[in-house]
């Protein structure tokens, strides 16, 4: 879990295959989302309503997207254990 996609950093234009690239190399359980917002010098040009789109967008399956959001997350910091 040492890579992060910020769409508003990052030169390339459309990430959606190198997210669905992810999920296919390491599957959903070595995934997590999270957000830096608010943002530096950037609080004018997004929202945090739109990283989430950007998740939705970059995940379309909403179990995937579920399981990113809850379950890794609670696995990687051990809670609910």
């Amino acid at each position: 879990m040492d890579k992060a996609f910020s769409p508003y950093r990052s030169p390339v234009i459309n990430l959606k295959p190198h997210v669905q690239a992810l999920l296919d190399h390491l599957g959903r359980d070595r995934l997590v989302w999270g957000s830096d917002w608010p943002w530096t010098r950037h609080e004018d040009k997004h929202t945090y309503r739109d990283t989430y789109g950007w998740l939705s967008d970059w995940i379309s399956d909403a179990d995937d997207r579920q399981h990113i959001l809850d379950t890794s997350p609670r696995a990687l910091f051990k809670l609910g254990v």
